[in-house]
């Protein structure tokens, strides 16, 4: 009986039990449902948005990168175009100079001809002067003059008297130059082999000497020989009262070059070449 009557009141307790067991898990689910649905709609709405900020992130980036790529694009042609602009610079700059280079160079051809076309019109002035003045003749009377020799050293020149007279006193003059000198430290720069084909004298205070070829083979090839040589002569002819310049010929050829000294004009003493005794 005993037994019995503690199954029976088990069954009744699990029967209590189950009920409010029951009615715990409904007030449970009344309770955690709203709770449950609040919860799954702020999951949705965080989602959603969570979505739109890593879409308009992407968009964002996608934007910077596109802004970043013009950026880098537009640097780009302005670099081109300022490369372009400096090497069109360079070239308009290179054009100038040869522009300036170009009529520098024609300024100069143009100064060149004008120095020519003076210097032809003196030579032709000169050649005129030349053909209208008149040959004179110098005093036949004994003169003594001073013929002109260069030092052994090549500085500069010397003179010694020598007594000239007769109707051929310029040529006598020069033929005196081409003997030896009394004083041994000076030399005669004129080859002993030259000729003189004539020695002419002018009103106009010229002397035209005209001289053989071998006046130029034969000298002593040098700068400062040819300017001793020439101013030799000119200063023993200028010796002469009526000799101020002197033009050189060669076998009836005006010359107007020797080595490097121009004498196409006519040629003026040097006393700055002489030696002060």
């Amino acid at each position: 009986m005993k037994h019995s009557k503690n199954v029976k009141n088990f069954v009744l307790f699990l029967s209590f039990k189950k009920i409010n067991l029951f009615g715990c898990h409904k007030s449970v689910l009344l309770i955690f449902i709203p709770i449950i649905l609040i919860f799954l709609l702020t999951f949705s709405i965080t989602f959603v948005t969570g979505c739109d900020a890593i879409s308009n992130l992407k968009l964002g980036n996608l934007s910077d990168i596109n802004t970043q790529q013009e950026k880098s694009q537009d640097n780009k042609n302005s670099t081109d175009n300022k490369q372009q602009d400096e090497s069109e610079t360079m070239l308009t700059q290179d054009s100038d100079v040869n522009t300036d280079e170009s009529t520098s160079s024609t300024d100069n051809n143009d100064l060149d001809n004008i120095n020519t076309s003076q210097s032809e019109n003196e030579d032709e002035n000169s050649t005129q002067q030349s053909e209208k003045a008149k040959e004179i003749t110098i005093e036949p009377s004994l003169q003594t003059i001073n013929v002109y020799y260069a030092n052994n050293t090549g500085e500069y020149l010397v003179g010694e008297a020598r007594d000239i007279e007769g109707d051929s006193k310029l040529v006598d003059a020069i033929y005196e130059m081409m003997k030896e000198p009394v004083d041994p430290s000076l030399v005669s720069d004129l080859p002993a082999t030259t000729k003189i084909n004539s020695v002419k004298a002018y009103d106009n205070g010229i002397a035209k000497v005209d001289l053989s070829q071998s006046f130029l083979d034969d000298r002593f090839v040098s700068d400062t020989v040819d300017i001793l040589l020439i101013y030799s002569i000119v200063n023993t002819l200028t010796e002469f009262k009526e000799i101020q310049a002197v033009e050189f010929y060669i076998d009836g050829k005006k010359l107007d070059i020797l080595g490097q000294l121009d004498i196409k004009g006519p040629i003026y003493r040097r006393s700055d070449l002489i030696k002060q005794q």
